[in-house]
């Protein structure tokens, strides 16, 4: 409970730090109904005030359980939201790109998210916050310029099953704790779906062997050489993602 209680005030002064130091009004995020966000608002909350934290419903094809969510919420937190639908955007680009395929018209719809939020950050003079957590990142599940994309990163060093144990601490509604994540980006699509495991287990094996340097042996002997060898697979094939965009040294070839 102690370690629960220190890393939220953590976070959250993290999060004030960051906008004093920018000179930034507050926080701008989306809120789409699902555990990372709500706990990023929650520490954004106590880091400023709910009257400094800006969230964004952004509906494109989102379940009414997403939105219905995301504004229990923002009520939980006393936080008034603008809801800006996005639909009519996501049709009329995907149209204009001939997009049909599930997994790029997803990656449409994060992006377009994201330009929202930095103009209405812009308009507020806030700081965009990310809600990614450490698995997603680990995974590489997130779209670059898209859900990826934010000035500061408050739960980015926390696995999702810490996320989960934070966010039932600080109060969030059980029911957005409890149902199964999503991205909420075309029908019956989940998170674990995608990726093809439960975050549970892919959290045991990342903090066996970054959390406590355990040997990869004797990670790949506790859960089974195919399974931790696929992780860390995934983990190296998704290594541009948390890489800064690469740019050729040439300083020494001109004058």
């Amino acid at each position: 409970m102690e370690q629960l209680t220190a890393t939220a005030d953590r976070i959250s002064g993290f999060i004030g730090d960051q906008v004093r130091r920018s000179n930034r009004a507050g926080i701008v995020l989306g809120l789409s109904g699902g555990v990372d966000s709500a706990l990023v608002a929650a520490l954004a909350v106590r880091a400023v005030g709910p009257e400094r934290v800006w969230p964004y419903l952004l509906p494109c094809r989102q379940s009414r359980m997403a939105i219905d969510d995301a504004q229990l919420v923002a009520a939980w937190l006393n936080l008034t939201t603008e809801t800006i639908d996005l639909q009519a955007a996501v049709t009329a680009l995907q149209q204009t790109l001939g997009n049909e395929q599930p997994l790029r018209l997803g990656n449409m719809m994060a992006r377009l998210r994201m330009i929202t939020l930095y103009d209405r950050a812009l308009l507020r003079g806030g700081l965009v916050a990310g809600t990614g957590n450490k698995s997603e990142w680990l995974l590489g599940y997130s779209t670059r310029h898209g859900d990826a994309a934010c000035d500061i990163a408050p739960i980015l060093d926390l696995y999702k099953t810490q996320v989960w144990a934070l966010a039932a601490h600080l109060g969030v509604p059980a029911r957005v704790i409890d149902k199964a994540p999503t991205a909420d980006l075309w029908d019956g699509q989940t998170d674990e779906g995608e990726l093809g495991l439960a975050y549970r287990t892919a959290d045991a094996v990342f903090m066996a062997l970054y959390e406590r340097k355990e040997t990869l042996a004797a990670v790949r002997e506790t859960f089974g050489a195919a399974l931790v060898d696929r992780l860390l697979d995934r983990v190296a094939i998704t290594e541009f993602k948390r890489q800064p965009v690469p740019f050729p040294a040439v300083q020494n070839l001109v004058a």
